[in-house]
């Protein structure tokens, strides 16, 4: 995200437009066989984990340096998700380490849901 920040803004941009957090795919039941011919031969995505800090067990944030003493602390990250040409392709916060679920679930949401400048599945 830092290193692209034009490219976040535009991303951020299309997502308010496009209504993407108001989505009725359900991620559960979606064909992504269908999306196999659309994938382009040996693209790749790379994810990125950025720790953001700290939350107390009431979601409320808790400075760095007090976190070893504060009760029922949830460490906060970012997911960013890269194509193989460098493109920005989402992000997602999350409470807690992000367990394989978590991961294999906004992967399968990158496929299927995408911001205009993209296109479906892997690939640019």
């Amino acid at each position: 995200m830092e290193e692209h920040p034009d490219e976040m803004s535009k991303y951020m941009e299309e997502y308010d437009r496009s209504g993407l957090g108001e989505s009725k795919i359900n991620l559960e039941t979606y064909d992504y066989k269908a999306l196999a011919p659309k994938i382009v031969h040996e693209s790749f995505w790379v994810l990125q984990l950025e720790s953001m800090g700290f939350v107390d067990r009431n979601g409320n944030e808790v400075d760095p340096f007090k976190a070893h003493s504060t009760p029922g602390i949830r460490p906060i990250f970012m997911i960013y998700c890269y194509d193989d040409q460098g493109g920005f392709r989402l992000t997602q916060q999350c409470t807690g380490l992000p367990d394989s679920d978590t991961i294999l679930l906004w992967v399968n949401f990158g496929q299927v849901i995408v911001p205009a400048h993209f296109k479906y599945a892997l690939g640019h």
